[in-house]
């Protein structure tokens, strides 16, 4: 995973943070795109350090105000989640377009990137890492699980983040608290930059 990451932050430096996101929190690609930086109605929430997981976007303009699980939810994240998304926001946007988009990872003409970009970056990486195997951006969700497990970190909060919940099952465990989620995915980061 390290190697990984640190391929993609230096071929596709503004497709780095999307990865890194997706990875230490298992996010859908959908629940990715939609992300709102700014605005009326952000839902990365800076001086909170706190994502509000509440929409997803498939294809076109269109936007569910909800999870393709039908839920929403927030994530508290550790610093390190976002620095690398203040690094992305001040350093990786190129056109006016970008910087005036409300998205945390804006198109270069504003809008939602094409559903599926990531795979063509993770297929570069794996080629140029020599890794004979297909990795697809739906890889970041089991990826973010397999840490999480190794982590060490309960299943219940491993769920909280990624989102593999019901909505009955995530009133249940409503219990979890911020600092749990922060200290985990501080956990999965760990794995991610192969620090000990």
């Amino acid at each position: 995973v390290p190697m990984f990451l640190g391929c993609v932050s230096e071929l596709y430096p503004h497709h780095y943070a999307k990865t890194y996101l997706g990875v230490a929190t298992g996010l859908t690609p959908s629940s990715l795109r939609p992300l709102r930086r700014q605005g009326s109605t952000p839902d990365l929430l800076w001086a909170e350090n706190r994502l509000l997981v509440r929409r997803s976007q498939t294809i076109g303009p269109n936007v569910m105000n909800t999870t393709k699980q039908g839920t929403r939810y927030s994530i508290h994240l550790p610093q390190e989640v976002v620095d690398v998304l203040r690094w992305h926001v001040g350093t990786q946007f190129q056109t006016p377009e970008q910087q005036e988009s409300d998205l945390l990872f804006p198109s270069i003409t504003g809008g939602f990137r094409c559903n599926n970009v990531l795979n063509g970056v993770f297929a570069d990486v794996m080629m140029v890492l020599k890794i004979d195997r297909r990795f697809t951006q739906r890889g970041m969700r089991r990826t973010f699980n397999d840490l999480a497990r190794t982590a060490g970190i309960e299943g219940i909060v491993t769920r909280s983040v990624s989102g593999h919940l019901t909505e009955q099952m995530q009133h249940h465990y409503e219990s979890v608290a911020p600092s749990e989620q922060r200290t985990s995915i501080s956990k999965v980061i760990d794995l991610m930059e192969a620090r000990t």
